[in-house]
């Protein structure tokens, strides 16, 4: 099987979170002030996400280095595969995004922006991975090897 990038095996799910709030304020950033430098930004941090996990990306190590350790936020370890493919859900949208906007069609480029950001809100308020969810059906369905991540097609896994 190719393997592309380096992604954890298991990541920390209050980093997840609160990579989440920022992706959420960065979302609303470039909705309400479409600007290359806002979606720029957004897009690369879900490709470096998607492809290397935490270890490139500037707002995980913000996240992971100054503010959880600050904050005293306990370390709870998940699947990281699960995470990866919702990573690659937000390039897509956010390629999209850079399409929309770059053709002119900024409606659709916020509405577009407009969903990306309600499921980070979801993720980041809650611990909602609505990436996660299709992931494990997509394990459950036979559309991903279930080798892949094994606790990933039962929802309520426990690691």
């Amino acid at each position: 099987m190719m393997k592309i990038g380096r992604y954890p095996d298991y990541v920390n799910e209050n980093a997840v979170r609160w990579i989440a709030g920022f992706t959420l304020c960065l979302a609303l950033l470039a909705i309400f002030h479409p600007a290359w430098y806002t979606i720029i930004p957004l897009t690369l941090g879900f490709i470096v996400r998607f492809l290397y996990g935490p270890d490139y990306s500037p707002t995980a190590k913000l996240v992971t280095r100054v503010i959880l350790p600050k904050l005293d936020v306990s370390y709870k370890m998940i699947p990281g595969n699960p995470k990866r493919f919702a990573q690659l859900i937000g390039s897509i949208f956010t390629i999209s995004a850079i399409i929309l906007f770059t053709t002119g069609m900024i409606l659709e480029y916020r509405v577009l922006l407009g969903i990306l950001s309600f499921f980070a809100f979801l993720e980041s308020a809650f611990g909602f991975c609505a990436g996660c969810l299709v992931f494990g059906y997509l394990i459950r369905f036979g559309f991903v090897a279930e080798e892949i991540c094994e606790k990933c097609s039962n929802i309520n896994y426990e690691i």
